[in-house]
């Protein structure tokens, strides 16, 4: 009894030092007025709270998919080209409350298939990147990885950030030399510290 006791006062005073609060999907359309940029052959642009958010190819060659937030004065507070070989970055927007800051974005980026999505915090006026959610859904019949962006689970508590998956199956690593098969529930990752790292959770 004691120790049941102990179990509920310590989970109660770890919520009562901090507000656990919920990110869901925002859908974020794309905007249909035409841009131009410098650097840039845009594809899509979304526009969400005090920011812009473009995708499009860079000029150069050989060509490659680039993300781009600007604030409301239009000044860049965030920049990503996608790794060598990758077609696109396709954002997903999740917030905690639609009228306020921060807002959660993950790009995901892949070629034929999914190769993750960077986590990106984007605030009015300056944007952090959290890392790389280095997995994927899997899709055991066509054997195949896709954007885990809708199953995932966003929640945060104290600053810290926490990432799960409501999938059957999910790929760490996608096409990479450490890629394995986890059950949904037994894999996550935490972004605490500045460091977003990947959390394994045996039964």
């Amino acid at each position: 009894m004691r120790k049941s006791l102990f179990i509920i006062f310590v989970f109660t005073s770890i919520l009562s030092s901090g507000q656990l609060k919920t990110f869901s999907i925002v859908p974020v359309a794309i905007d249909k007025k035409k841009f131009s940029h410098d650097s840039l052959d845009i594809i899509e642009t979304y526009r969400f709270n005090h920011y812009t958010v473009t995708i499009g190819w860079t000029l150069e060659t050989p060509q490659k998919p680039k993300l781009l937030i600007t604030n409301r004065a239009g000044r860049v507070i965030y920049s990503k080209l996608g790794p060598n070989d990758s077609y696109f970055f396709r954002p997903t927007f999740f917030s905690a409350d639609p009228t306020k800051d921060p807002t959660i974005i993950l790009a995901e980026t892949g070629s034929e298939y999914s190769w993750g999505n960077t986590v990106i915090e984007i605030h009015s006026d300056y944007a952090k990147r959290f890392g790389d959610l280095d997995v994927a859904l899997f899709d055991t019949l066509d054997n195949i990885s896709s954007n885990i962006a809708p199953i995932t689970k966003i929640t945060t508590l104290n600053g810290s950030y926490f990432f799960n998956f409501k999938a059957y199956q999910v790929v760490y690593n996608p096409g990479g030399p450490k890629e394995k098969i986890f059950n949904g529930a037994d894999i996550s990752f935490i972004y605490k510290d500045g460091d977003l790292k990947l959390e394994t959770h045996s039964r």
